[in-house]
């Protein structure tokens, strides 16, 4: 569905008024004067010609066919009232609340489509891009074919016109073929192209690399040759940090209790801390839930533990443990160094 047509000075008088006149549906206006309107369908106020349009002496009509300088009307429209329309009365297609209503909510938008493409590399042979109303009072953009199936590409070009996929460019494609349905992501044709994430005022927190590795934080590329070879890293400069001291003894290790359990979903069994549990030895490492839940009794935010973050204390300790046995191993030398020389003075009598 479209917006409404418009012309500018589209008013007639009206020379045979509707039959009967309080409900009839159609009405013709002077000779020649049926011109002057849009193509239908449109909306018209209808009004006596010697005075001005009021709610009390004025109708809105939907004009849905004109014949010559015979208008076909549906009455009584946008919250007005059927009157009794006479020959004389004015009728113009005026702007009335539909016509602002529709602009403002976008339900009406009309079909736009660009020229043909016609471009190389990647792009080539798309066809018409178009936006159209899919009835939920928003926009889509899709290739105008013949089935409508063919597959969609949304490019955001950095190349030149010669070239656009030649840049960086951001192309949104829906597939056909073997990969149905799948949705791509494209960064462009160029050597160092990659997708990049970022946050906050431009600070880079991922990236997916030319060679397929994909890397957190700005770290390099540590797929070369290891295709989808994947990197984490977590934000340690030192110059972001206050230091309270080294951490020397393995506590919150003590002190975590490892459970052997059952999913209640489905039954598999797992091994780990239970979130509420570890709360209390490692808080720095648990986000909170709620006991809310869906229409289905589901939790829609449980417990949950970033095992990640153990990672430290388990670096403290092995620390820990390494420091015990060696120094375990220097007593263990030194109890055998003595009881060598014991041993060599019992055999000396």
């Amino acid at each position: 569905m479209a917006f409404d047509a418009h012309k500018n000075l589209a008013i007639a008088t009206v020379a045979t008024p509707p039959s009967p006149a309080p409900s009839g549906a159609t009405l013709t206006v002077g000779a020649g004067e049926g011109a002057r309107f849009p193509a239908p369908p449109f909306n018209a106020t209808v009004w006596p010609a010697d005075q001005p349009p009021t709610p009390i002496n004025a109708e809105l009509v939907r004009v849905t066919a004109i014949t010559g300088d015979t208008f076909t009307l549906t009455r009584a429209q946008e919250g007005t009232t059927a009157r009794t329309v006479v020959a004389g009365d004015l009728l113009a297609a005026t702007i009335t609340a539909k016509t602002i209503t529709d602009l403002e909510s976008g339900t009406n938008f009309p079909l736009i489509a660009t020229e043909t493409v016609a471009a190389s590399g990647d792009i080539s042979a798309n066809t018409v891009l178009v936006f159209t109303n899919p009835g939920l009072n928003n926009a889509v953009i899709k290739r105008a074919t013949a089935d409508g199936a063919d597959t969609l590409r949304l490019f955001v070009c950095g190349g030149g016109e010669a070239s656009p996929d030649r840049g960086s460019y951001f192309w949104l494609a829906g597939n056909e073929g073997p990969d149905a349905g799948a949705l791509s992501l494209v960064a462009g044709n160029m050597p160092g192209s990659g997708i990049q994430f970022f946050t906050g005022n431009l600070a880079l927190r991922g990236k997916m690399h030319p060679s397929g590795g994909f890397s957190w934080g700005g770290v390099p590329d540590p797929g070369a040759g290891n295709i989808g070879a994947v990197a984490f890293t977590t934000g340690s400069d030192a110059r972001l940090k206050d230091d309270r001291g080294p951490r020397i003894t393995p506590d919150v290790l003590r002190r975590t209790v490892v459970h052997d359990f059952t999913w209640k979903a489905d039954g598999t069994p797992g091994r780990g801390v239970f979130a509420q549990e570890a709360a209390a030895v490692a808080p720095f490492a648990v986000t909170v839930g709620t006991d809310d839940i869906d229409d289905d009794g589901r939790l829609l935010r449980p417990w949950g533990v970033d095992y990640a973050k153990y990672v430290p204390d388990l670096i403290v300790g092995w620390q820990y443990l390494e420091a015990e046995v060696t120094r375990l191993r220097a007593q263990n030398a030194a109890l055998d160094a003595r009881l060598a020389a014991l041993e060599a003075a019992a055999a000396k009598g």
